[in-house]
């Protein structure tokens, strides 16, 4: 993985940081926890911020080296359209998965308002993520 690879991952991961920080933190904490089947110790008093930090570095990773390695995206617009799409589809996946196996939500509510939660900030950190990836790509072209 190279500098640049990393640097892109680290800035899509704080980007996917934030995001969740404000709107499921600050915004949606009430509603999706009034929409979520309630078991004894399900929700942590406070949660695992080394865990938040490395998953949502992971995200920024994985768009980061989709982008760099196998899809070459450098602007914002491709990075937000590819981020978007990429996330659209992992989240759905996962809350199709979770919702086939376990009885964790009620209603099919808070399994739209993740899938579209998450694919907004995918599009937000793809777009960050490949502005970066630009910004630190020396593009032969333009050397002298």
């Amino acid at each position: 993985m190279s500098v640049k690879t990393i640097v892109a991952a680290v800035a899509g991961g704080a980007v996917f940081f934030l995001l969740g920080f404000l709107i499921y933190g600050l915004a949606l904490n009430q509603t999706m926890q009034s929409m979520t089947v309630q078991y004894s110790g399900l929700f942590k008093l406070e949660p695992n911020f080394i865990a938040i930090a490395l998953f949502t570095l992971a995200w920024g990773g994985l768009l980061a080296m989709i982008f760099d390695y196998w899809a070459d995206i450098r602007t914002f617009a491709g990075g937000a359209i590819a981020g978007a799409i990429i996330m659209f589809l992992v989240s759905f996946a996962h809350e199709m998965q979770t919702k086939a196996f376990m009885a964790l939500t009620i209603g099919y509510t808070p399994v739209i308002i993740n899938v579209l939660v998450t694919a907004f900030m995918g599009a937000v950190a793809g777009g960050v993520v490949a502005s970066v990836l630009g910004m630190l790509t020396k593009n032969p072209d333009t050397a002298e």
